[in-house]
């Protein structure tokens, strides 16, 4: 992609020469012709760099500089000065010039100094791009869960992300697809490019080859500049189509020749740019439905499921949500500063009987409801979002839903019985229950008198 340069000076001569040079040295330039347009410019588009002249008419270089911190804080701004003097180029770097250039000009150096910005830019937004991203902790150790289904799919992750190959990751909407998509790419031999999501489904038609492929400028009505695709974007790193079934198929040719050739042709281009990155796809659609049914090319589905990843919805794998409602508490705690203590046994009877037809985002958007009207007190369950009447969802009652239950009071039990140090009399207390009924719970949960021997299930 061409960097964008604006030029501002109020000599027409110096103004029209150095864009001249710039452009034969393949940058993209605009011109203004004094302040007032530089400002005007610089709210309109994007630039990477502005050369700007100190002494002009109305506003002047220094003011310009001023005004493009405001509005345009990522331009480089670099001054022009035709006197040279100490005292001016002090001034322009303390008001945040990336550099200054003395008239007459080196176009030699300029074009150093250029390029020199361009790449501590590029630098800058790539170490940004990457904190940002790796500080969000998108590994395996960030999927909450001890399901033996989900370790196994964790388990295929994790050899996933040792190659480059193409994947297919279903399942239901707010089952964890894009997670395990960031998974794949921060676990493995990409984490060091950059990770690019797009939900094909919330383009327009008319958008996605261009969104996907990126236009050179006058390739439509409205292309007024050059556009990266996401492909381009994402080179050596990787690429999430999400919703990829919804792809018109006109994309669909175009998406099969990018994972066949490694090349990608922006609209109103002649010439194609090669691209190296990692696909990955989800879809909560049936895609092999959708080719039998001649809205999904077959050949493309066979290319983008090489491994196909399925993620199993939420009432399939109820033993993780005490982990999950754990996770978002504490998560949601830290985050909102609330003083919220837990979540009563009610409510999470009442969260493992639900059936969750939102799957994991619906019950972290319950537990960050709850979190912020519950204050400082436990959550209950007339705090669930879900509970209209009764507490516990129809579908309830399955054999999945029994031994969920038996696993979560299990599990809490062993937690009390271990912060009483294995005093059952405190325990009991801690509880609420009497001695002997906690004897008999423990006996029906086969949960060890001892602490150093936990009884086999």
């Amino acid at each position: 992609m061409r960097s964008r340069i604006l030029v501002v000076d109020d000599e027409k001569t110096v103004r029209t020469t150095l864009a001249n040079v710039l452009e034969e040295t393949g940058f993209t330039v605009s011109t203004a012709a004094d302040g007032l347009q530089a400002v005007q410019r610089l709210a309109e588009q994007e630039f990477d760099v502005a050369l700007v002249d100190i002494r002009m008419p109305g506003l002047d270089g220094l003011k310009v500089l001023a005004r493009a911190k405001e509005i345009s804080p990522d331009t480089q701004v670099i001054i022009i000065t035709a006197f040279g003097t100490v005292e001016s180029a002090v001034e322009a770097i303390k008001m945040g010039a990336s550099d200054y250039v003395v008239k007459p000009f080196v176009f030699d150096d300029i074009i150093i100094k250029i390029n020199r910005l361009l790449d501590m830019k590029r630098l800058t937004t790539e170490n940004r791009f990457l904190r940002r991203e790796l500080g969000e902790r998108y590994h395996l150790d960030g999927i909450v869960g001890s399901n033996p289904r989900l370790q196994e799919i964790l388990v295929n992750v994790e050899k996933l992300a040792q190659t480059r190959t193409t994947a297919l990751i279903t399942g239901e909407s707010g089952t964890g697809k894009e997670l395990i998509a960031r998974a794949v790419h921060y676990g493995g031999v990409t984490r060091g490019g950059k990770f690019v999501a797009i939900n094909c489904a919330s383009l327009p038609e008319n958008l996605v080859e261009s969104e996907l492929f990126g236009h050179k400028r006058g390739a439509f009505s409205g292309a007024d500049a050059n556009k990266p695709g996401m492909f381009e974007i994402a080179d050596n790193g990787t690429i999430f189509l999400d919703e990829v079934g919804s792809m018109p198929p006109a994309v669909q040719a175009k998406l099969l020749r990018v994972i066949e050739e490694k090349q990608i042709t922006p609209l109103g281009a002649t010439e194609p740019i090669l691209v190296d990155c990692r696909i990955l796809c989800a879809t909560n659609a049936d895609l092999r439905a959708e080719v039998d049914e001649g809205r999904f090319r077959e050949d493309l589905y066979f290319r983008l499921s090489v491994v196909e990843v399925y993620i199993p919805p939420l009432r399939e794998r109820r033993d993780d949500i005490p982990l999950l409602i754990e996770h978002f508490v504490d998560k949601y705690r830290n985050e909102l500063n609330a003083g919220c203590p837990g979540v009563s046994d009610a409510a999470v009877r009442a969260m493992m009987a639900y059936s969750w037809p939102g799957n994991i985002r619906e019950l972290k958007n319950v537990i960050e409801r709850a979190v912020i009207f519950a204050g400082t007190r436990q959550i209950d369950v007339g705090d669930l979002a879900f509970v209209t009447g009764k507490a516990t969802d129809p579908a309830a009652g399955d054999s999945d839903l029994k031994t969920a239950l038996r696993a979560y009071e299990k599990q809490h039990i062993m937690q009390v019985l271990s912060e009483n140090d294995f005093d059952k009399a405190a325990t009991a207390k801690s509880l609420n229950v009497g001695l002997s009924s906690l004897y008999r719970k423990m006996d029906d949960l086969r949960i060890c008198k001892r602490s150093e021997q936990p009884a086999a299930e």
